[in-house]
């Protein structure tokens, strides 16, 4: 249903929702959303609360609430969600900003999402703004050792720094449909100019990688080690992969950003069959020997 009435420069709005779904991924049982903006034509200001039972994202499902208050060049906002998640179970996700609609900024003052696995939390405040550039100034959220920090210009040119560190690759685990890699990470990146043809450099180093599952458990863990230069859109990429003293494997080459352009990556590497251990001898099987390639892809 719909309601609204206006009065003395005031609008007001009630609004609700039953049973509605939006693109087969969203699912709302029932939702109710009361809006006052005051003053519309001069400097106006916004009491609105909006709560959603029985909200469902894809795998997620849970119940939502969310407030805004104050006059738009600072209006205050609010949220909090109550969910549960396969492989995760209940979390609880609450946030707070302020917005500047005028400025086009958002201070994301607070940001926290937990479960029994752990925490992710904000930080410190960061700004966000959308004109005349969008920008983000120093986003840093933190997981237990792990830390994802992000700043700089996305548009229209770009002047990007992003960074993560010391990643636990299980927390990954709820949202990879059944797979469980496990293993530390670290990346960088740091893209300047057009975003169709960036310049810059990404490095990514990754240690004690392991997938586990039932066929690969006892299989050497693994480190990665990899890095490229970017200039007008193509990357110079060098990348290693060892897993122990079993299997070695080098890329190289350049790889560019559109599909317009050229592809020049080569493979090199070595196996030793010993790697399969752990899966033939489930089967009551020894293998032995080695494998030794060397691939070339270009287009």
């Amino acid at each position: 249903g719909l309601q609204g009435s206006s009065e003395h420069q005031e609008l007001a709005l009630k609004a609700s929702l039953a049973n509605a779904a939006m693109g087969g991924e969203i699912q709302i049982a029932q939702a109710e959303l009361e809006t006052t903006l005051k003053n519309p034509l001069a400097k106006w200001s916004l009491s609105s609360r909006l709560r959603a039972r029985a909200l469902r994202v894809g795998q997620f499902a849970g119940n939502l609430s969310a407030e805004a208050d104050g006059p738009g060049d600072a209006l205050a906002l609010r949220a909090t969600m109550d969910a549960d998640a396969p492989e995760i179970g209940p979390m609880k996700a609450q946030s707070s900003a302020r917005l500047n609609a005028e400025a086009k900024e958002l201070l994301l003052r607070t940001l926290t999402v937990s479960s029994h696995k752990g925490q992710i939390r904000l930080a410190k405040p960061s700004r966000i703004r959308a004109f005349p550039a969008l920008e983000i100034d120093h986003l840093v959220l933190l997981s237990g050792a792990a830390q994802l920090a992000a700043s700089g210009r996305l548009a229209p040119t770009l002047d990007f720094a992003a960074s993560l560190h010391n990643f636990n690759l299980a927390l990954a685990q709820p949202f990879l449909n059944g797979m469980k890699p496990e293993g530390v990470l670290n990346a960088d990146a740091r893209l300047q100019g057009l975003p169709s043809r960036p310049s810059g450099s990404l490095h990514l180093d990754a240690r004690d990688l392991r997938l586990q599952t039932a066929s690969l458990i006892g299989m050497p863990a693994a480190t990665l080690n990899a890095a490229a230069r970017i200039s007008d859109g193509v990357a110079d990429v060098q990348a290693r992969l060892d897993a122990a003293k079993l299997a070695h494997l080098m890329l190289s080459g350049r790889a560019p950003f559109s599909s317009a352009g050229h592809v020049q990556l080569r493979a090199q590497g070595s196996a030793d069959l010993e790697l399969t251990e752990p899966i033939v001898a489930a089967q009551g099987r020894h293998i032995a020997g080695g494998i030794l390639f060397d691939a070339t892809v270009t287009g």
